[in-house]
């Protein structure tokens, strides 16, 4: 079987994390072509990264998927020695799985099967996976309108959260939304989108989420590494991380996270996280999501280099490392913390005194820190263009 050193890979999307996945790639000895938009070579930095050795250009992935599909057809076509595709992002998942069976047939994906991404990325189908696997999971409704949510809210008491059963989709520009009495949930109704998509409503769970980040092979694992989420980059603890720490396996955890990937036969690259209630410690499912995570950097600091070895499973040249990691390490992205005191400033949600304390907590948290999400000394470039577009931003008084 042809190694993963010998191997041309195309990778798509350009997430701060794809950062990790192409830097790693690269270390392994795979040549990375990156699929870039015109929106991304103009406002983005993964490409200028020195473990980036082509560049794409293809159309909007979204926008224009019919042109997408095309273009890649049309790019495998000429470039026959890239027999890879690694996925970073969702959509992108979402419409390599469409046009799976229209790939050359030496062309691997580097993503689960369509089946196992199916349910992992409809909200109610991954909760009764896990209630099927025996794992607890707050109670939920599934709701269409503001009068359903009004009623799911009032059935399953307060405090509950809501969030869009696609994740693709916010609910009044966020991913989640705490309503916590009476008044949030009348003010909740009355602004309610008319277009709203379906949403998911839960009992609150107060606690720390949890990352499992793995790899696996025919519904066994081979690789895990977990963190704990210490910050996000919104006040209410709703918002993506940004700083976490890598913590020793919950036996718990990685036993729930065996049972939903043997129920999935799920092979590829994966992230399941749980919420653990700080008064009970009951650890409940929150999420499976069939691709790399936002804090991917952090495991591969610890010693397990989960793109590369997922890319190994798919190629049959997999051999299993020490599955050990180092624990006790963190990582912070400063430029998160940054844009969410913004955002959250913008909406009027912190004070003047609650701004000046998350700015001293971000400072903290990056003199901390044993890594950062996108800066290496040895490829520094994708972080000086990503804070020179900032910069520029903010002197011209750009949002």
């Amino acid at each position: 079987m042809e190694s993963v050193m010998s191997r041309q890979i195309l990778v798509l999307d350009c997430y701060r994390h794809t950062l990790s996945v192409v830097r790693s790639l690269s270390t392994a000895g795979c040549e990375v072509t990156l699929g870039v938009t015109a929106g991304d070579l103009d406002r983005g930095f993964v490409h200028v990264s020195r473990h980036v050795t082509n560049s794409w250009l293809h159309p909007d992935i979204v926008d224009g998927a019919e042109d997408f599909d095309a273009a890649l057809l049309d790019f495998l076509t000429l470039n026959p020695r890239v027999t890879l595709i690694f996925p970073v992002g969702e959509n992108s998942i979402r419409r390599l799985a469409c046009i799976r069976e229209r790939l050359p047939s030496d062309v691997h994906l580097v993503m689960p099967r369509n089946s196992a991404i199916e349910v992992c990325l409809d909200k109610p189908s991954a909760y009764q996976l896990a209630r099927n696997c025996e794992i607890p999971v707050p109670g939920t409704r599934v709701a269409g309108s503001a009068r359903e949510m009004r009623d799911a809210v009032k059935d399953l008491g307060f405090p509950s959260i809501v969030k869009s059963t696609d994740s693709r989709s916010l609910v009044l520009g966020r991913k989640c939304i705490f309503v916590r009495d009476e008044l949030h949930l009348e003010n909740l109704a009355a602004s309610w989108p008319e277009r709203q998509a379906d949403v998911v409503v839960q009992n609150q769970v107060s606690g720390l989420r949890h990352n499992c980040d793995f790899v696996a092979r025919g519904g066994e694992i081979l690789l895990y590494c977990e963190s704990e989420i210490l910050s996000t980059d919104r006040i209410d603890y709703s918002g993506i991380s940004v700083f976490d720490r890598s913590i020793p396996p919950n036996r718990k955890h990685l036993e729930y996270c065996r049972r939903l990937v043997a129920e999935l036969n799920y092979t590829g690259l994966g992230l399941i996280q749980f919420l653990r209630d700080t008064e009970t410690g009951i650890s409940y499912f929150l999420e499976a999501n069939p691709r790399s995570a936002a804090t991917i950097a952090l495991a591969i600091h610890c010693g397990v280099d989960l793109p590369a070895a997922a890319v190994a499973v798919f190629v049959g040249d997999f051999s299993a490392p020490d599955a050990s990691y180092t624990l006790n390490r963190s990582q912070h992205w400063f430029h998160g913390d940054l844009l969410g005191l913004h955002w959250e400033r913008e909406n009027g949600d912190v004070s003047l005194m609650q701004s000046a304390t998350w700015l001293l907590s971000a400072f903290s948290h990056f003199m901390r820190a044993d890594c950062h999400r996108t800066f290496r000394w040895r490829d520094p470039m994708p972080t000086i263009k990503l804070y020179r577009g900032l910069l520029s931003r903010a002197f011209s008084g750009s949002r």
